[in-house]
């Protein structure tokens, strides 16, 4: 491991309060071994409960893939979901062994989504596939027409949510019915956190809103006016006290409170989708500065501009959040200690990665990260740096 480098973090990140271990009941951090969605837990936060990766050690395995891989890999109790050209691909993750194969569907859409050792994925717009890993094998157990339109897929608690032209749907896995409907033009990928279901509904006069519904009976209880600012409604991310969604190529960030209501404060060109912490978000600005985004007397503060450090703007991937540490795709910081842990391109014995990372890194556990080079032909598993006794 390379020494540590001092970065010039602001002193506002040190005095924001920790992240709230809500965890996986109401949806705000993965839990440690999981990382089911693309940006983890179903709130899309882009934060987990495993043990940050505070140092690198070096590869612990790799896989070299048929087919460039198309999605972050998924990760659910040790089965490592990839999604290659044609293929869903399930390794070990503890070894990246390959344990079952299977054909993706015909014209697969969206984004997945993991539940229980299945992986859900949209066929053509209109119907939801699920794929189960049973021992040794991938086989389809399970789809449900849900309309045209279909986007990305959450799932929370086994409640599994989708959103379509027709409307955003709650349904339950095995039954051809949703358990509730609300009736709406709806598109992109919904969010999960604590007892709302987060969507965006285009009305027919236009514009787009945000989207608050009861997870119970998909009541709606809150709504927020994005503007027509133009484009598809494409992620939405949720956390304590922010939400972000992407509007065409910008981000519309917005205040959350307990209530819970909604409130925009701005819309920002982003090159990375945001980490939202309790009361914050972090992404990477279109002046290539990793930028803060805040409710407040100064709203947006850059943290890392891209003339003080060039090579910490490398990856343009999701920040991914591990308590204080932040991995930022070929890097990652410790927020407390104001240092750089550890950086790929600084190892000149790790060549996979010199172009970069393709996809946010997944934490799958033990201090250590799943993650594919910038040519998406592979996969590798990061271990931390082993002390000798």
């Amino acid at each position: 491991m390379f020494p540590p480098m001092r970065i010039p973090l602001l002193a506002v990140l040190l005095s924001l309060p920790a992240p709230l271990l809500a965890g996986e009941a109401d949806a705000g951090h993965a839990p440690p071994g999981r990382w089911p969605h693309p940006r983890g837990p179903a709130s899309a936060s882009g934060r987990s409960l495993a043990e940050p990766p505070t140092s690198f050690g070096g590869l612990l395995w790799s896989y070299s893939a048929r087919s460039p891989i198309r999605e972050t890999p998924l990760l659910w109790d040790g089965a490592l979901f990839l999604l290659e050209d044609r293929e869903v691909v399930v390794l070990d993750a503890a070894t990246g062994r390959v344990r079952a194969r299977a054909a993706l569907p015909p014209a697969p859409t969206g984004t997945p989504a993991l539940h229980e050792q299945s992986i859900f994925l949209i066929d053509g717009g209109t119907r939801l596939v699920e794929f189960h890993l049973r021992v040794r094998q991938l086989q389809q157990r399970w789809s449900c027409d849900v309309g045209g339109g279909a986007a990305g897929v959450r799932i929370h608690m086994g409640e599994i949510y989708v959103t379509t032209a027709a409307g955003l749907l709650r349904l339950r896995q095995g039954r051809g019915k949703p358990a509730w409907s609300a009736a709406g033009r709806y598109e992109g990928e919904p969010a999960v956190l604590g007892d709302h279901v987060y969507a965006l509904r285009r009305p027919a006069a236009g514009g787009l809103q945000l989207v608050i519904h009861e997870r119970r009976d998909g009541k709606e209880c809150g709504v927020a006016e994005l503007g027509n600012e133009g484009g598809a409604g494409g992620v939405v991310a949720v956390s304590e006290g922010m939400a972000a969604v992407q509007v065409g190529g910008k981000w519309a960030l917005l205040a959350r409170n307990p209530t819970p209501s909604l409130r925009l404060l701005r819309l920002e060109s982003l090159k990375t989708p945001p980490l939202l912490g309790p009361a914050l978000a972090i992404a990477l600005s279109d002046s290539d500065a990793w930028t803060l985004y805040m409710d407040g007397k100064r709203p947006v503060q850059p943290v890392l501009p891209s003339k003080s450090r060039p090579d910490l703007g490398m990856s343009v991937v999701a920040p991914t959040g591990l308590g204080e540490v932040i991995c930022f795709g070929a890097w990652a910081g410790d927020l407390n200690a104001n240092e750089v842990l550890w950086h790929l391109r600084e190892r000149s014995d790790v060549k996979q990665f010199a172009k970069g990372v393709a996809f946010a890194p997944v934490p799958s556990g033990d201090g250590r990260m799943v993650a594919v080079p910038e040519d998406r032909r592979s996969v590798h598993c990061i271990g931390p740096e082993e002390i000798g006794s």
